[in-house]
């Protein structure tokens, strides 16, 4: 090994875990990430909605992930996010469809998130809220 290899050398160590370090803190900063689902299980026929909510909400882009198992009707129907009591974000879905998920961009933070899904009684649908 002559002179310059060994500063070259250490100079390469040095740039590979500069790197490291700025992928470390990037994994600190998305380690931020959240959410929650909920099964609302079979029910009576007054049992109409499924609802979720969170109050860790931080704002920002969520993603609203809904399954219908073995829908009644195969009618569109609705679901609802409100945040902090305002609405959201909303869109029709075909609960005979395949379970979907949609993002709603720039919601408002720092409070609650509620998530209202309608179901018949002897449906079960999975809802779910993620961010991050």
């Amino acid at each position: 090994m002559n002179r310059g290899t060994l500063p070259a050398l250490i100079l390469i160590v040095l740039v590979l875990t500069s790197g490291l370090s700025a992928n470390a803190a990037a994994a600190d900063r998305t380690s931020a990430k959240g959410g929650l689902s909920l099964i609302c299980d079979r029910g009576d026929a007054e049992n109409v909605w499924c609802f979720l909510d969170t109050p860790d909400f931080p704002g920002g882009s969520v993603a609203v992930d809904v399954e219908i198992t073995n829908p009644a009707q195969p009618t569109t129907r609705q679901w609802t996010l409100r945040a902090n009591l305002a609405p959201a974000c909303q869109a029709d879905f075909n609960p005979s469809a395949t379970p979907a998920s949609w993002v709603c961009h720039n919601v408002t933070g720092n409070g609650w998130l509620h998530l209202s899904v309608p179901k018949l009684g002897e449906e079960r649908a999975v809802v779910g809220l993620r961010w991050g």
